[in-house]
This record gives C-alpha cells, structure tokens and sequence, in this order.
C-alpha cells in the first residue's frame, strides 16, 4: 500500500488567493507551501494535520520530484530524491520488474543536486517496502492533478508560475509513461 496525501492550510490558501502578479510571485517564492504524508505500509515520512499550522513543506517541488522518479524509473530503473529539507536523508527507488523497493535511507555522502539516477551509498536503512508499480504510479498522478486543479481553484493566476508549468510538464509526461504501460499490458 502506498499512499500520498499533502495539505494546503487555511493561511496559505489565503496568501495564494492575494497574488495579483506573477512576476512577484515567482520572485518571492514561486511555490505552494503545506504539508505532505507518504505512507508505504506501515512506514510514513511527514504528517498531514490542519489543526497543526505547520506548512513548511514545498509541495510543487514535492510533486515535481515525485513525478520525475516516474520517468527516470521506468527509463533508467532506478530514482533517488533527497527528501526535502534534509542534508542526508533520501527516498531512494529500485524498479524490480511490475514493483519497485522504496526505501528512506541516510548516506555520509554529499551529492549534489536533489535527485540522483544512479545507486546512492547509503549508511543506513530507516525502511524498505516493495510496492506494486502502477499502484505507486497512479498514487503520484492522482495526488498531483487534484493539486493542480485545488491551486487553480484558488487562485487561476499561480498555475502560471514557472514552477507551477514545470510540474504540469512534468505531470503530463509522467501520465503518458502510466498510459503507455496501460496500453502494452492489455
């Protein structure tokens, strides 16, 4: 069982609803903050709680790299992303055939960049699950086209944002890899 949830809080939504120009916007932060919670059986990274007003999670770059790791998994069989706001910590995904091991893992080693598409050296494991991928796929797409159409429903003018367009490409491409997967099974 995979399970992806995220949350925009009342304060943020309010914030989202006052932008009135773009450039600003994309100058000030060019992101949607909240909160996100990922579930993979029994293990979990983040919390979802509007009665907490902690919205300190970017949920367009969570998004963003969630969706890469679809395409880099089914193009190079592997993804890893540093989970956002850690220096050490990453979710580290293995395509094994029609599952993918997800594991969170730490490493001593200082990558750059927020994702890698070749094995980490990771010096401990907090946990691994095998998930099946179309599941793990679909979880991913779902969550992130009712976040594109809850922050169109806030304010149209955001989903105009480079970060908000890099997504939705991101999105797009990603939903016709789960397409094509579709396809060549029947």
């Amino acid at each position: 069982m995979f399970k992806l949830e995220y949350a925009i809080l009342a304060n943020e939504k309010e914030r989202l609803k006052q932008v009135k120009n773009i450039a600003f916007f994309e100058k000030e932060l060019d992101e949607v903050e909240g909160q996100v919670h990922i579930t993979c059986y029994k293990n979990e990274i983040g919390f979802v709680d509007e009665t907490i007003p902690y919205e300190g999670e970017y949920l367009v770059e969570w998004l963003h790299l969630l969706n890469t790791g679809i395409l880099q998994l089914e193009d190079k069989g592997y993804f890893a992303m540093l989970v956002p706001d850690s220096t050490d910590v990453w979710l580290e995904f293995k395509l094994l055939n029609k599952t993918v091991c997800i594991s969170e893992v730490q490493t001593g080693e200082n990558y750059k960049g927020f994702t890698m598409t070749t094995p980490i050296k990771s010096t401990k494991t907090f946990w691994s699950d095998n998930i099946e991928k179309l599941e793990l796929f679909q979880e991913i797409l779902i969550k992130t086209e009712e976040f594109i159409q809850e922050v169109s429903s806030i304010n149209k003018l955001i989903v105009a944002s480079r970060g908000m367009k890099k997504l939705i490409n991101t999105f797009h491409l990603s939903k016709n890899v789960v397409n094509n997967i579709l396809i060549s099974a029947d």
